[in-house]
């Protein structure tokens, strides 16, 4: 009668663990599934577009992904309802294909915050990203490094660096070279003439408004100076041989003699007719 009891109580035994183990292993099982929920969009393909994994039982933690239509991830984001949030909204082209991924988050306690958008074309290539984060004073961040978004997936966070703008070093005016200008008159009327010369328009150093000239005698009229330009003096004054009335003189221009490379002078020839 003790042997078949102990059996019996051995055999309760038995099947007591059996069932406790049963109970253990579907209520692990049915635990995984209901804890982790998949919120999943696709392209017009029937590929994956976006997937947003949220795993209750760790927390609320959780990520996001995002896919191009030949299933080639090209966004990736952590996700997170506890120690502050961070999430991540999208919006899609008719397509199925992401356009913006908007992320948003904020550390527990913290004065800083991450608030950056990534724009996407329908290929899946990133086009231009908006980052109004702050950095860790909460200050608002000046510039990402361009580089960092060519593969948002394969580069860590990177922190955006301040860009401090260097002044340019200022350039010095090169000041105009200034050109002389000098003219003289040589008397070959065959006697001593008294010569009137009257301004046309800006005035000159040293200009003889009426002089008396020798006979085969020269004399000095002017000179002025221009910034790198050399003007005839025929545009700057009007000369005028006087005699009686019924002599009649004329004005030769000489070609001009250059001395070195700023300085011209001039000769006119009156004669009598």
């Amino acid at each position: 009668m003790a042997h078949q009891l102990t059996h019996q109580c051995t055999k309760l035994n038995m099947n007591l663990f059996f069932a406790i183990l049963f109970i253990l292993f579907t209520s692990n099982s049915w635990s995984q599934k209901k804890d982790t929920t998949f919120i999943i969009r696709y392209h017009s393909n029937k590929k994956i577009s976006t997937k947003e994994v949220k795993l209750t039982n760790e927390l609320n933690w959780g990520y996001v992904k995002a896919f191009d239509r030949n299933g080639k991830e090209i966004y990736q984001r952590q996700i997170r309802n506890i120690a502050g949030h961070s999430s991540v909204n999208f919006e899609y082209y008719p397509s199925g294909a992401v356009q913006k991924a908007h992320f948003t988050g904020h550390p527990d306690g913290g004065i800083q915050w991450d608030d950056v958008t990534h724009y996407f074309d329908e290929n899946g290539s990133v086009t231009q990203v908006i980052d109004n984060s702050s950095d860790e004073y909460g200050h608002y961040k000046i510039r990402i490094d361009p580089n960092y978004f060519s593969d948002t997936i394969s580069k860590p966070y990177v922190s955006p660096q301040i860009v401090k703008e260097v002044p340019k070093k200022q350039e010095v005016a090169q000041c105009a070279e200034i050109y002389s200008t000098e003219f003289y008159l040589i008397n070959a009327t065959g006697k001593k003439r008294n010569v009137v010369a009257r301004l046309l328009n800006a005035p000159i150093d040293g200009f003889q408004k009426e002089v008396t000239v020798a006979n085969n005698d020269t004399i000095k009229l002017g000179n002025y100076i221009e910034a790198q330009i050399f003007t005839h003096p025929k545009e700057r004054v009007s000369i005028e041989i006087l005699g009686r009335k019924s002599e009649k003189f004329q004005l030769f221009w000489e070609e001009p003699k250059q001395e070195g490379k700023s300085k011209r002078i001039y000769y006119v020839v009156a004669i009598k007719r």
